[in-house]
């Protein structure tokens, strides 16, 4: 996945902008946006249903890519998943899965604003890029010599974790087993068919190896950009701690919640005997 002999023209396909400001995900596009763009020419296509991309964000994007191309994607019905009227049994069986991404018209269109079709590579961004680029490939003639994926976490994994701290009935519980079975075949899929996957840890990269994965597997840790070195705060009789981490994935809320019932009180008893 090295070699500038290799790849001259890349497509990075994301389901969010990329933002160095952002969250954790949008941070990550972010840095891999950044270390694509300082080698290859990249094209870049963002499908969102966010209605706004700010104005900022979208200049920096434009500055980095050689073509920028943002199409919408469905937003998810609560009264039940809509599909494409050609979808394939993989789709209708999988509705939760694959609802939600642009029409075939929006697929076409975003083709056309790209202004070519044969990459040396194309670069999926978490699994529900590598999701639309299967279908782009079927009604669409775009096509790669390479096709990457970043797993960023695993999915099946992170959805059976969440899942148990989420109160729910019998039903949804069987529901929450079937897309985790259904998310597993589909990262199992993408192993076999996709030459590199990213994950972002080592005990990631060795799980995914142990599935017996025809792709090369590649641990890319989360970074942030270093800031300047900021002076110490002066002295104060109030301690305060940050947690950085975003509070709709339940694990996180169950960590804060463990802290602050079994390890805050350790940090405060420490603060009044003076030891911290």
């Amino acid at each position: 996945m090295s070699g500038e002999a290799i790849f001259k023209n890349i497509l990075m396909i994301t389901p969010c902008a990329p933002d160095e400001n952002g969250s954790g995900t949008f941070k990550r596009a972010a840095a891999h946006l950044k270390t694509l763009c300082g080698i290859y020419r990249v094209h870049l296509l963002i499908f969102t249903h966010d209605p706004v991309i700010p104005e900022s964000r979208l200049e920096w994007l434009k500055s980095q890519c050689v073509s920028v191309v943002i199409i919408p994607s469905t937003k998810l019905d609560p009264r039940g998943p809509s599909l494409p009227p050609k979808a394939t049994m993989e789709e209708i069986f999988n509705s939760e899965l694959y609802s939600g991404l642009p029409s075939d018209n929006w697929l076409l269109r975003a083709v056309n604003k790209l202004g070519m079709t044969g990459f040396d590579a194309i670069f999926c961004f978490r699994i529900s890029s590598a999701l639309l680029l299967n279908r782009m490939q079927r009604v669409t003639s775009i096509s790669a010599r390479r096709k990457i994926v970043d797993f960023d976490d695993i999915e099946s994994i992170s959805k059976k974790r969440a899942a148990k701290f989420v109160k729910m009935g019998i039903e949804i519980a069987v529901i929450n087993k079937i897309i985790y079975w259904r998310l597993q075949k589909i990262e199992n899929d993408l192993l076999r068919t996709y030459q590199d996957v990213l994950v972002c840890s080592d005990l990631d990269k060795k799980l995914l190896q142990s599935r017996g994965s025809k792709a090369a597997i590649h641990a890319i840790p989360n970074s942030i950009a270093l800031q300047p070195v900021t002076p110490p705060l002066q002295e104060r009789d109030t301690l305060h701690i940050l947690f950085v981490g975003i509070m709709s994935y339940a694990p996180n809320e169950d960590g804060v919640i463990w802290f602050c019932r079994e390890i805050l009180p350790l940090i405060e008893a420490e603060v009044r005997q003076g030891k911290l």
